[in-house]
């Protein structure tokens, strides 16, 4: 993967990298944006499979999906494998739980976690 440099521009953002920045600084913004975007992918998937898109569906990366019936526990399987082909990971049959899939913030870690093992 490249590493940004200075100059380069965010995607789907008008910031560009401070050319003043550390190496160490340059990394941290790269991956804080690479988090935000997996953030926002997922929450797109999930309105897109999961809600009927209407206005009234607000989610955002902290909405409670399973305790808030967005995600149904039988949707556990289907969702993992979503994710798993939407996002090439493979995510172990044991980290499938409840609580990793409870919010988009938690589902982009879990995606993340996989990603780079």
């Amino acid at each position: 993967m490249k590493q940004p440099t200075a100059g380069d521009r965010c995607p789907r953002s008008s910031w560009a990298i401070d050319a003043n920045l550390s190496t160490v600084d340059v990394s941290a913004a790269y991956r804080e944006m690479r988090s935000e975007e997996l953030k926002r992918a997922v929450l797109d998937l999930i309105i897109q499979e999961y809600t009927d898109k209407s206005p009234d569906h607000e989610l955002s990366i902290d909405t409670p999906l399973l305790s808030g019936g967005i995600v149904d526990s039988d949707s556990i399987a289907s969702l993992t494998e979503l994710l798993e082909r939407t996002f090439r990971v493979r995510i172990p049959a044991e980290e499938a739980t409840a609580e990793s899939f409870e919010t988009v913030e938690s589902i982009a870690k879990l995606v993340d976690r996989h990603s780079r093992a």
